[in-house]
């Protein structure tokens, strides 16, 4: 699953036990091969349907929202809303798509914890994070002919 503002961007279906890591390209956050460039805006995203399992090396990390200042500060304390993300202690996740425009209808990906309650979108969580496809969606997973083959090559060591 690639979300549409990485329509620009090339991108290639993601392989069970593959590495990854949380890579910021211009306009969204995704995933790409471990070893990947950080710094290149012309790296291959991973994509994903929903329903695949991933696995972080550690509890993932996404930046706090900044802090409202001045009339708007004064407003969000009014509306009793918090302005704090909670922590995620969580180190495996599924992918879902969440609608981020119910005029547009468009998707957003996003991970869901099993000790949040909310999905948190990809876009929020810090590039450089590593993770591991533990599990592809039924639709992702390859068709199998009945004879065994040999794991592809970028595999062998898993």
């Amino acid at each position: 699953m690639c979300v549409y503002s990485l329509n620009a961007a090339r991108t290639r279906k993601g392989i069970r036990g593959e590495s990854l890591v949380t890579h910021r390209f211009a306009h969204a956050v995704g995933f790409v091969p471990a070893g990947a460039n950080p710094a290149d805006q012309n790296a291959t995203a991973v994509c994903m349907s929903p329903g695949a399992e991933i696995a972080f090396d550690k509890p993932p990390q996404y930046p706090q929202p900044k802090a409202h200042k001045g009339i708007f500060a004064a407003l969000v304390r009014m509306s009793g809303k918090q302005n704090a993300r909670p922590v995620i202690t969580d180190m495996v996740a599924t992918l879902v798509e969440v609608a981020v425009d119910r005029v547009d209808h468009k998707l957003a990906d996003a991970l869901k914890f099993p000790s949040l309650q909310d999905p948190v979108l990809l876009e929020h969580l810090a590039p450089g994070q590593s993770a591991r496809i533990l599990k592809l969606s039924v639709q992702d997973e390859p068709v199998h002919s009945g004879t065994p083959t040999e794991a592809p090559a970028e595999l062998a060591h898993v």
